[in-house]
């Protein structure tokens, strides 16, 4: 039988599913420290999760470390160009003319 709590906790092992609750707490309540989401999403991200590690490390309020990551995940898989370019996630990136020749 399916239960709320275990759904709960399942989703409270995924990365991908806290960072996307730290984005959202950052996009429509700034005043929510999403710092505890960051840091269990970072104990379960996998070293090769480019893309997540850059959505981690713009989340995080780190340019640098965004910008490299995207980098090694355009590298890895050059379609998902189309999605950076357009990830609200990445917004702290948008206008820097490096992330725009990444995603160009």
């Amino acid at each position: 039988m399916w239960s709320i709590g275990k759904k709960a906790n399942e989703l409270e092992e995924n990365a991908e599913t806290l960072l996307a609750l730290a984005s959202i707490h950052q996009q429509l309540e700034p005043s929510v420290d999403i710092t505890t989401y960051l840091q269990q999403a970072q104990n379960l991200l996998e070293d090769t999760d480019y893309g997540d590690w850059a959505t981690w490390a713009a989340l995080s309020g780190d340019k640098e470390k965004a910008l490299a990551y995207l980098e090694k995940a355009i590298e890895k898989e050059k379609l998902l160009k189309v999605w950076y370019k357009r990830d609200p996630d990445l917004a702290i990136l948008h206008g820097d003319p490096r992330f725009e020749a990444l995603v160009g």
